[in-house]
């Protein structure tokens, strides 16, 4: 990370939200995104400006370049992907599984979910388990960005207490 580009960017931030930030607290926050691209860095601040009123948290800007770092497939595609799953995993659950994408296999729990589906009628995959799928996989999303989020959050935090 350019240091001196990246001061450069949140002192305009600052100017823009009318607030103040000690030379301290700077080095606070480029500790904290030291490992991104400054560019990443730029969009994700100028994504909060044009959606937020209010001065940017940390966890704000690391979840907006979550967003731009992370290509997000769509609820149809998952759908996708899990009913091929779905097809094969009567036999080969457990193999089903492992290839499907974090957040749906989130969305399953086990292999052994994934089995039970298999075993159902046609007309019931294509009704309820779809409709329920496509109803819970917002949050399942959303659930995972999360944890990325606070993950990267409490690595960064534990990395300064042992350096510091």
């Amino acid at each position: 990370m350019d240091k001196e580009r990246f001061i450069e960017i949140l002192k305009g931030v600052c100017k823009l939200y009318d607030k103040e930030m000690d030379k301290e607290t700077m080095m606070m926050w480029l500790s904290f995104f030291k490992e991104e691209n400054i560019e990443n860095f730029k969009q994700a601040i100028n994504k909060h400006i044009k959606t937020s009123k209010y001065f940017p948290t940390i966890a704000d800007i690391k979840s907006n370049i979550y967003d731009l770092t992370h290509e997000e497939e769509s609820n149809m595609d998952l759908w996708e992907k899990l009913l091929i799953a779905i097809g094969n995993g009567n036999y080969h659950a457990e193999e089903e599984f492992k290839k499907l994408p974090e957040v749906v296999q989130k969305y399953l729990g086990s292999p052994q979910r994934l089995q039970s589906f298999a075993v159902m009628n046609s007309d019931d995959i294509h009704t309820v388990v779809k409709g329920q799928f496509l109803k819970q996989i917002e949050y399942v999303k959303a659930s995972c960005k999360e944890n990325e989020i606070t993950k990267w959050l409490y690595l960064e935090n534990k990395e300064k207490k042992m350096i510091g």
